[in-house]
């Protein structure tokens, strides 16, 4: 590594796999090498034409990443040369010298390159190299699976604050953490990246077999820049893998991909049996392959099946939309070959010749006919209908919370933080209890409970539903949302009503399909945030549906209407939130969306919904004690102290 001298340097940088084969990525070492010596005082340039360029510099770095990258025999005998990166050493080599390891990388170094290929017309994407700050939060894994270069490491452990990298300039963040979900404070680490308010994404798959509820709910609410990736490259772990597939989607709607190896453990009928059952399981739980082939594939008599696997898995336009057989015929369809067979075809029926059977299991599953996670909930914490194994997983289920065998403290805890949900008595035959009796049982429960004690129970939760633009309600005047609109819906026969439908049969005048939506849109969310009606997204519009709450709900009296809205509210997040805040310091509602990075609402937008969140915080503090009541309407701050319980 080159010292610090009296007389200034001049230093060439050469990432060879850019120089070889082209690449997405800047060399993120390269980058912090240049940073190092400008702050040297040396002059810093990035060879990018011809390695003969060499001669023009005191001193040279040359790095690359793969080990097919090929460099020229003189390049590699210049006298003062430094060369690093797993393309050379298979474990990466030395580290760099903990100065410059921990230097700021010089974001600029790749800018030459990138103007000339953008003057030249290339129509490469260049994100990578300028609107990402890049990084390592942590280091290492203790996987050390024999295809992976990280290996030198026994354990995660914490390597750069992300304030060592962050360019300010640039508007999003992406890491290449090698086990982030391995590292035990890792909570701390997402809190950091969070307050930058900036948008990030992990580039190497993420460890599902790590994954805890913990994590699955903070990955799903925080603002992840991309698709969340994670990796399932060992059959042997797709039991472990399914689990934590489904309680990744007790959380999240993100698209979310997995890296799926072939081709290494071995090349033969096993490894394309291996890749095909992955395929199957991540289709079934909403989750997109990416194939990534091992170099040695091309040694197997299947590579050019393989080949075809990665193009229709690694196109969610095609893999979510046709089997494995429908993308062949297509491509033969639409394909440039006049007579004959294209390559996709080809390459399917001289293997279903030969494997009939796995190919009839395997080559006509579709995405969209198997996927168990097809139909997105609204209103709820959890985005699609919970398994049944998901009860057992947390312990009470209706039947139990019925039967008294589940403190009540326990129900109002996990009912108000909509980790258990009635919606989930229809598909499910595990409870034997009738959605009425739970209706019942749950609306009584709820109206016998002292407000402060649901608060309290609340509170003593760790996770807690984020605030989100999405649960941020909206609607025309208390009056008509507890009572005249409800009242409406419940009275038609229909069951089911999408926004549209909605508005017309709620608002007294006619309007325009979009006011008719807007104003549909509104109180259909409120009454599935309260509860009252269940909500789900058809081709991207929401449909709200009757359920057996609501209809308990319209028999009950006035009194008895308002305190179930007034608490039911505490189980919308900024309510819940502006309460409990409530009781230690002065606080209002918009001043706590402010303080959420994670929430891009204009200030008109936030203040429109503060009329009716101080509708309903009124409300929601009537049903206090007196001396809670006084402290609640001494410190928050609704604007509307006059209404309350009618």
């Amino acid at each position: 590594m080159q010292e610090k001298s009296s007389e200034p340097k001049r230093i060439g940088i050469i990432d060879a796999d850019l120089m070889d084969n082209g690449t997405r990525h800047p060399n993120l070492a390269l980058m912090k090498i240049s940073g190092y010596h400008k702050d040297l005082g040396d002059t810093v340039s990035l060879i990018f034409h011809d390695y003969s360029e060499m001669k023009d510099y005191d001193f040279v770095y040359i790095s690359k990443v793969f080990t097919f990258t090929k460099i020229p025999k003189e390049a590699l005998a210049f006298k003062n040369l430094n060369i690093g990166g797993t393309g050379f050493f298979p474990d990466g080599g030395k580290n760099l010298p903990y100065n410059i390891e921990h230097f700021k990388p010089d974001y600029s170094l790749y800018a030459p390159y990138v103007a000339e290929k953008i003057k030249s017309g290339s129509k490469v994407n260049y994100d990578d190299y300028c609107n990402y700050s890049i990084g390592f939060t942590t280091r290492g894994c203790f996987r050390k699976c024999d295809f992976c270069v990280n290996k030198k490491y026994d354990f995660a452990t914490n390597h750069s604050p992300v304030s060592e990298f962050i360019d300010d300039d640039r508007p999003a963040i992406y890491l290449w953490d090698d086990n982030f979900f391995a590292y035990k404070g890792w909570e701390s680490i997402l809190d950091d990246l969070e307050s930058t308010g900036k948008p990030f994404q992990f580039r190497q798959g993420l460890d599902i077999r790590l994954l805890t509820a913990k994590k699955a709910e903070r990955f799903a609410h925080t603002r992840y820049h991309g698709d969340i990736i994670f990796a399932f490259d060992h059959l042997e772990d797709a039991s472990l893998v399914t689990e934590k597939l489904k309680l990744w989607k007790d959380y999240s709607t993100k698209t979310t991909k997995a890296y799926a190896i072939c081709g290494y453990s071995s090349q033969d009928i096993r490894d394309v049996l291996s890749l095909l059952i992955r395929i199957k399981i991540l289709m079934e739980h909403g989750c997109v392959p990416y194939i990534m082939r091992h170099q040695d594939y091309e040694k197997s008599p299947f590579k050019d099946l393989y080949v075809q696997l990665a193009r229709w898995c690694n196109q969610p336009q095609f893999f979510k939309k046709k089997s494995f057989r429908e993308y062949c015929k297509a491509n033969q369809d639409y394909g440039k070959k006049k007579t004959g067979l294209c390559k996709s075809q080809e390459v399917l029926e001289a293997f279903e010749k030969e494997y009939p059977t796995v190919s009839s299991r395997f080559f006509d599953l579709r995405y969209d006919e198997v996927n168990f996670y097809k139909t997105k909930l609204y209103g709820k914490r959890h985005p699609y209908i919970q398994s049944c194994e998901y009860c057992l997983r947390i312990k009470p289920s209706w039947d139990q919370m019925i039967n008294g065998t589940i403190p009540e403290e326990k129900i109002i805890s996990q009912f108000f933080l909509k980790n258990i949900d009635l919606n989930c008595l229809r598909p499910n035959k595990f409870c034997k209890k009738s959605g009425k009796e739970c209706a019942d049982f749950i609306m009584e429960l709820t109206l016998k409970t002292k407000i402060k004690t649901i608060v309290d129970v609340i509170d003593k939760s760790k996770q807690k539903e984020p605030i989100t633009p999405e649960n941020i309600p909206q609607f025309g005047t208390f009056e008509k949302m507890a009572f005249l609109h409800l009242d409406t819906i419940y009275s038609q026969k229909e069951d089911s009503f999408n926004m549209n439908d909605l508005g017309k049969l709620l608002r007294s005048e006619a309007g325009s399909d979009v006011a008719n939506n807007k104003y549909g849109e509104n109180h259909g969310k409120i009454y599935c945030l309260l509860n009252l009606l269940d909500g789900h997204y058809e081709n991207k519009g929401l449909v709200v549906s009757k359920n057996d709450l609501g209809h308990v709900y319209k028999d009950l009296p006035d009194h008895s209407r308002n305190e179930f809205v007034g608490k039911m509210a505490l189980g919308i997040p900024i309510i819940r939130e502006t309460i409990i805040r409530g009781f230690v310091n002065k606080t209002s509602a918009s001043e706590i969306i402010l303080e959420k990075r994670n929430i891009s609402m204009s200030q008109t937008t936030i203040d429109r919904r503060m009329t009716n969140v101080n509708m309903l915080l009124t409300q929601t503090i009537g049903y206090f004690e007196a001396e809670d009541k006084k402290i609640l309407r001494k410190n928050i701050d609704t604007n509307e102290q006059k209404s309350g319980p009618r």
